[in-house]
């Protein structure tokens, strides 16, 4: 572990001493290694890596908090768009902005319907398909029981007691 750990971290000088440029010729380099080391393994022994690479990152991420999660989103969010907008003037990004508007502006009333329409369904289809966080989901751990739950019959009278203004 000692090993790992210094190679690491003589790893991440070097990373910092290097431009732009190099780290991106590093990454290339790397990824034709890596091709060519999955070009020879046979199957099995691709989803054999596959599958250790999985638990690798499995452990990794249980020991993350949420607040390195975050963290981690918000770095990823500010490296997209510094991606998007490094290199633009703000002449430029105006000009796409003008470009957009324009493009909207020129548009038939049943293309700009058709376009809403589309959206709608978008949305539409994102609410109505469930993610594997929601709690719609179906619990397999989950297991239904005979037993009946009673319900207080005070229950609605109390409800419909108060209204929407009285409720705090």
């Amino acid at each position: 572990m000692d090993a790992k750990e210094q190679r690491r971290k003589r790893d991440r000088e070097q990373n910092a001493r290097m431009t732009d440029e190099e780290r991106q010729e590093s990454k290339e380099r790397k990824r034709k290694r890596d091709r060519e080391r999955n070009a020879r393994m046979t199957d099995e022994e691709r989803q054999e890596s596959k599958e250790l690479k999985r638990k690798r990152n499995k452990k990794r991420n249980e020991r993350t908090t949420d607040e390195e999660r975050q963290d981690q989103l918000k770095k990823r969010c500010e490296a997209y768009h510094q991606k998007i907008n490094s290199g633009k003037t703000p002449e430029q990004k105006a000009a796409k902005c003008i470009k957009e508007k324009q493009k909207y502006a020129n548009m038939k009333p049943k293309q700009k319907k058709a376009r809403i329409e589309q959206i709608e369904a978008r949305r539409q289809l994102e609410c109505s398909t469930p993610s594997k966080d929601s709690i719609a989901m179906e619990n397999p751990k989950y297991v239904a029981t005979k037993q009946e739950v009673s319900i207080s019959k005070f229950t609605a009278k109390h409800i419909s007691k108060f209204t929407a203004k009285h409720r705090v």
